[in-house]
């Protein structure tokens, strides 16, 4: 169980998980610190979790539906995809 301060200076017990209505999820992983970085500044700008759960979103539908997946990111950004396969080709022409 956590602990919890209320506002008269004694710890109350907060609910476990299972008991509540939106459960807390929690995860490790092991991020560069770069990435660390960011993701504490999305969190002071209290963005954190909905840039999580993009990242999540995104991961799944890549997993599930590459095609789809591949055609939106493609159409969103197609400067950058055609300037990023010609170099390759240039690279590969050599």
């Amino acid at each position: 169980m956590t602990w919890q301060n209320s506002w008269n200076d004694k710890r109350k017990k907060e609910k476990p998980n299972s008991l509540r209505s939106k459960p807390t999820i929690a995860f490790r992983s092991n991020l560069c610190p770069e990435t660390l970085e960011y993701i504490n500044k999305l969190s002071k700008e209290n963005k954190k979790s909905k840039f999580i759960n993009q990242a999540i979103e995104m991961r799944f539908f890549m997993i599930t539906n590459k095609k789809q997946f591949l055609s939106q990111v493609l159409e969103s950004e197609y400067l950058l995809a055609r300037f990023l396969l010609r170099k390759i080709g240039n690279r590969k022409k050599w």
